[in-house]
């Protein structure tokens, strides 16, 4: 019964991933940068958007990712290997499927997992590749915090917790 719980995590966080992945890849092509003219990935972007950084910060931002920018491209390499174009958009319509008939969380990703039929290997590949992704990220945020003020820092959103959306008044 523990397998089953942890193949459960292993899967939700391969599809929290995948939905992050394509959503990037569809604001990259809206950008008209596609795959080809774009830079890679780049989870500093939103972290440091809306802050006022000093040139002195910026240039250090651009070295963190100049130094971290091929590694999360390596880890995005390998997990495309398993994650084939086929399988991201079966996934993602499975996702879809579960979302229009109601279902969350558990019922939801054993839909997303029975769609995509991954073998207990290619699971298995996915969690290992999404916790060293999630380590490299989890050191480029803290070494991007390391160059900033208390007050850039308070700007920032507590890690783990989304932003509430306020609701419209008419």
């Amino acid at each position: 019964m523990k397998a089953f719980g942890k193949a459960v995590l292993v899967l939700l966080a391969i599809a929290i991933f995948s939905v992050a992945s394509i959503d990037s890849d569809a604001q990259e092509k809206k950008k008209g940068k596609g795959k080809k003219g774009g830079k890679g990935p780049d989870p500093v972007g939103k972290m440091v958007a809306g802050l006022d950084l000093s040139a002195e910060q910026q240039a250090k931002v651009d070295e963190i990712r100049k130094e971290y920018r091929p590694k999360l491209a390596e880890i995005q390499k390998r997990r495309n290997e398993v994650m084939t174009p086929e399988r991201r958009r079966t996934e993602k319509e499975a996702k879809q499927a579960a979302k229009d008939a109601g279902k969350k969380g558990k019922k939801a990703k054993a839909d997303i997992e029975e769609a995509l039929g991954l073998s207990p290997a290619e699971s298995q590949k996915l969690a290992a590749i999404e916790k060293e992704r999630q380590a490299l990220i989890a050191k480029i945020n803290a070494d991007v915090r390391a160059l900033m003020t208390d007050e850039q820092k308070a700007k920032l959103p507590e890690p783990g917790k989304k932003k509430k959306k306020k609701a419209k008044v008419e």
